[in-house]
């Protein structure tokens, strides 16, 4: 399951029902059933804070994971944990991509639950395995970004 969060001054700029969506069908293929994962959508201030705060980075970033993997007593379901993700960043980057901003999004999404599921891009191993999880779950969404991660593509975060 997933529980989405858009920042107020956000939610005109995305369709909440078309990220839920999105991110439902990646959860799917990463995690059980039986699991929960939150996503909130915010701006460059709050990102930025909790980058500095968590990470001591003062900086705005497009997205952060927050790993958790506790029971929801409501559920019963394992809360995974929180994908945080800058609307503005995201936005910047498409546009110097030359995508769109939903585009950018799932691509953001799929980042932050692999990073939940245990990947990372820390060396050249871990980074081309992620890399190339990342392109089969873009191309599963018929994301034209998907051709970008492929291991050797020269992209990095």
């Amino acid at each position: 399951m997933i529980e989405l969060q858009i920042r107020p001054y956000y939610r005109s700029q995305v369709s909440a029902e078309e990220l839920g969506g999105i991110a439902e069908t990646v959860r799917q293929r990463i995690f059980p059933e039986s699991t929960t994962i939150g996503i909130m959508l915010t701006g460059d201030a709050e990102i930025r804070m909790l980058n500095r705060d968590y990470r001591g980075l003062d900086k705005p970033t497009d997205v952060l994971s927050f790993d958790q993997n506790i029971p929801d007593p409501e559920t019963g379901y394992e809360y995974v944990g929180d994908i945080i993700l800058s609307i503005p960043t995201a936005r910047k980057q498409a546009q110097a991509g030359g995508h769109s901003l939903m585009q950018e999004l799932q691509l953001l999404i799929i980042h932050g639950m692999l990073h939940l599921a245990g990947h990372d891009h820390d060396t050249s191993v871990r980074e081309g395995k992620m890399w190339q999880e990342q392109s089969a779950l873009l191309a599963l969404l018929n994301n034209p970004l998907s051709k970008n991660y492929l291991p050797g593509a020269g992209v990095s975060q």
